[in-house]
């Protein structure tokens, strides 16, 4: 008997006198484990050549790398020190780096047991990525045999849920493949909502825990799914809302989302120390296009008809730097025919039904980004979109970059109705009663149909290869990480280049630089100075900026950014305790080399070269002596404020020393400033990091103007015209005239504290605002 909806009312599933049910469920058994079986012999085959070179390449030489280092990153610090999960060892010495980019938890929960038993970290990555697929498709197919009883149908759906040109764009993340736990939790919650108890309820609560910690982008994408499936149910379900069932689903996703937001701690701490999150202009350009819905990733039958080139071009939305399959959520041609046929037939399953269709709907409004049209630099060019409210008003939203991700539910929600629309043909075509010859040929065509389907559906869905990139861990490569690694208290260790080698060096071979110099940090652990994420720190940025120059060739020729070393930046890497320097010889070109091993040997001792393997050269870096009476800080600011301005006190940084000295790189500065009146009574306060100081400074005096991003060697004249509202707001004072005192105070790595009198009134006494502050006739006190 077919399954109607719900399927526990009519499932024909079980024998109501108790007999028969070991023989039923070993024939279950049989069957599903056939179906599994399948779906890994169609993985190996539409991925093919990977499994066959799974320890000896990787997808992606930069985001599979780093992928493979921060899922050994969390299985290390998960027994050795969990408390500090998120302060990983690389961007030495920030804090909660591993927030950086998703921390792919359960991933590494997930493929410990691999790790442990192979203690291959390449192989380990390469059986995550190719397990996600059997994954989506046999969760798709028990889905769809829940709702439906149909086992042909379930099949056709597991497959074209498990190769969507979705999945291939993304071969090097693992972590958003991890939508393939999304018909599992789904499945989860359908059986808990029919037939509640608490050991479904806490299935469903790990599966749904699960994939939120797997991405973030899946957390969101779980949770429209979920929420959108979980209010059709009680609308069209009077049991659902009754207390058994309500109890054990609100408990599971209680404690999901306790659970998920404890994890996405760090995330707002790095948005908090360093200002870490996506902008606007960042969501306008990763959305997609309605066009998108018809792009593939390199589909062999769609590039040979001619439509992959189309769809590709049309949409890059005029930009012709959009990354080529980002956007690929096409759900493919037999998955539309599906859905189609599952809509026509919607009374067969109606619940079922409307919550795909509003699952698909939002989801494909979401993908769209902040606005409708095309893909703009700049937020706002067109018709505003749900996706700029959430941007605007949930913080954790801006963790996101790429909006075009939400497709994949699109894709989900298209397939779980063609599923329901195959069965519903089925019933129609194939299941009516009958007996003899015509029920066999009946059976006959229903199994022609079901392998004709799964070819058509592979063929649609295969791509026309597998971009696979050597990965060398032979021991000439490792030699110097071996060393590093069997040195006692190791410390800090930087690897050169740290950028360009030459103008115009493409920016994928830097970033590959610094995701191998992370994978082979993991042989012991050291502190990385280097580091490559979803995020750059800006403070990183500025220290790796400082070992970046020109350097003049012997025949006269001048090269820009060249990263390397010499007698005055090497100082830096002493004030942050920096030991050892990697630098790689066969990473320069050869011309430039001769001059960076030139300034390497003039060093002034600080380095002292240790040991050689090949074209690596490990360098000791010595201890400097503590910096502190070098470096002398101040805060002056005016004494006088009046109406139509802003008040602007500035922060002045003298370095006595001879060379550069590092400012900060771990510890935010920050100011704070409390204004109080004659009686004592507070009337305003502020706080701000101060995120435009300079890194490093330069011999002699900074002055940095504290309400505007702006540093010069001189001080600074009055400028006219309010600062930028979107900068620091401490040069706002209380709306009302007046005599105040007002304590400023800069705090982190390096301290200063002011008492300054202002007198806040219409006419500005210049000559009151003369001696130890600076006047400004644009201040203010409204």
């Amino acid at each position: 008997m077919v399954i109607t909806e719900p399927p526990d009312e009519s499932s024909g599933v079980g024998d109501p006198h108790g007999c028969g049910l070991g023989s039923r469920m070993k024939a279950d058994i049989a069957r599903h484990g056939s179906v599994v079986l399948a779906y890994i012999l169609a993985t190996i085959g539409m991925t093919w050549p990977y499994a066959t070179k799974l320890s000896t390449t990787v997808v992606d030489p930069i985001d599979s790398v780093l992928v493979i280092w921060a899922t050994r990153w969390v299985q290390h610090q998960l027994v050795t020190d969990p408390l500090h999960l998120y302060d990983s060892n690389t961007f030495y010495p920030l804090t909660h780096t591993l927030a950086y980019t998703d921390a792919m938890i359960a991933n590494a929960l997930l493929s410990a047991p691999v790790w442990w038993t192979t203690g291959d970290a390449v192989l380990t990555h390469g059986l995550l990525v190719l397990a996600t697929f059997p994954l989506a498709a046999t969760g798709m197919y028990l889905f769809i045999h829940r709702l439906t009883g149909n086992g042909a149908a379930a099949f056709l759906a597991g497959l074209a849920y498990a190769f969507l040109p979705f999945r291939f764009a993304h071969l090097a993340h693992p972590h958003l493949l991890g939508h393939g736990w999304t018909p599992w939790v789904v499945l989860s919650l359908w059986t808990l909502v029919t037939r509640p108890n608490w050991w479904r309820a806490a299935a469903f609560g790990v599966l749904l825990t699960t994939q939120a910690l797997t991405s973030v982008y899946l957390a969101f994408q779980i949770a429209l799914v979920i929420g959108v499936t979980l209010a059709v149910l009680l609308v069209a379900r009077s049991e659902t809302r009754a207390r058994r069932v309500l109890i054990p689903v609100g408990t599971a996703l209680a404690l999901s989302v306790v659970v998920t937001i404890a994890a996405s701690v760090p995330y707002r701490a790095v948005r908090d120390e360093q200002g870490l999150e996506r902008q606007g202009y960042e969501a306008e350009f990763w959305k997609a296009l309605p066009v998108s819905y018809l792009k593939t990733a390199d589909s062999r039958v769609w590039s040979w008809i001619g439509i992959e080139g189309w769809a590709k071009e049309a949409s890059r939305g005029g930009l012709a730097d959009y990354p080529t399959n980002e956007d690929a959520v096409f759900p493919g041609s037999l998955a539309l025919l599906g859905a189609t046929l599952g809509l026509v037939g919607w009374r067969r399953r109606t619940t079922a039904t409307v919550a795909m269709v509003l699952v698909g709907s939002v989801a494909f409004l979401l993908s769209l980004g902040p606005s409708l049209g095309p893909r703009v630099i700049e937020p706002g060019g067109g018709l505003s979109l749900p996706y700029a409210w959430l941007f605007e008003h949930v913080t954790i939203f801006r963790a996101m970059r790429v909006a075009a991700r939400f497709g994949v539910v699109v894709d989900f929600a298209v397939i779980v109705l063609a599923g329901l629309g195959a069965a519903w043909v089925w019933e129609r075509s194939w299941s009516r009663s009958g007996t003899g010859r015509a029920s066999s040929r009946r059976q006959l065509a229903g199994v022609a149909a079901t392998v004709l389907l799964s070819l058509a559906i592979a063929g649609e869905s295969s791509v026309r290869a597998i971009p696979l990139t050597p990965f060398d861990q032979s021991a000439v490569v490792s030699a110097p990480y071996d060393w590093l690694a069997n040195q006692s208290d190791l410390g800090p260790v930087m690897e050169f280049p740290a950028d360009n080698t030459l103008t115009g060096e493409p920016l994928g071979r830097i970033l590959q630089r610094e995701a191998r110099a992370m994978y082979w940090s993991t042989l012991g652990w050291w502190p990385l100075v280097n580091g490559y994420s979803g995020f750059f720190p800006p403070p990183y940025l500025a220290f790796r900026d400082a070992f970046t120059g020109s350097v003049a060739l012997p025949d006269g020729m001048t090269v820009d950014r060249v990263s390397y070393l010499d007698a005055a930046n090497v100082g830096l890497l002493q004030d942050l305790g920096v030991q050892y320097v990697v630098v790689h010889q066969d990473r320069y070109d050869p011309r430039i080399w001769p001059v960076v091993a030139n300034h390497l040997a003039r060093s002034s001792g600080a380095l002292k070269r240790v040991v050689t393997f090949g074209p690596a050269l490990i360098y000791a870096v010595r201890a400097s002596d503590p910096l502190s009476p070098s470096l002398q800080v101040a805060i002056r600011a005016p004494a006088s404020v009046a109406p139509g301005g802003h008040w602007r006190p500035e922060l002045i940084i003298h370095n006595a020393g001879s060379r550069p000295i590092l400012l900060y790189l771990r510890e935010a500065i920050t100011l704070s400033m409390s204004w109080q009146t004659d009686e004592g009574e507070v009337r305003h306060r502020g706080r701000q990091r101060l995120v435009h100081l300079p890194v490093a400074i330069d011999s002699g005096s900074l002055t940095c103007r504290i309400t505007e991003p702006i540093c010069t060697r001189s001080p600074m004249p009055a400028t006219p015209g309010a600062p930028d509202p979107d900068l620091l707001q401490l040069g706002s004072v209380p709306n009302k005239p007046g005599r105040y005192t007002v304590d400023l105070v800069i705090a982190g790595a390096v301290t200063a504290t002011n008492r300054v009198e202002v007198h806040c009134q219409m006419q500005i006494d210049v000559a009151s605002s003369q001696g130890s502050t600076v006047p400004d006739t644009e201040a203010s006190c409204d």
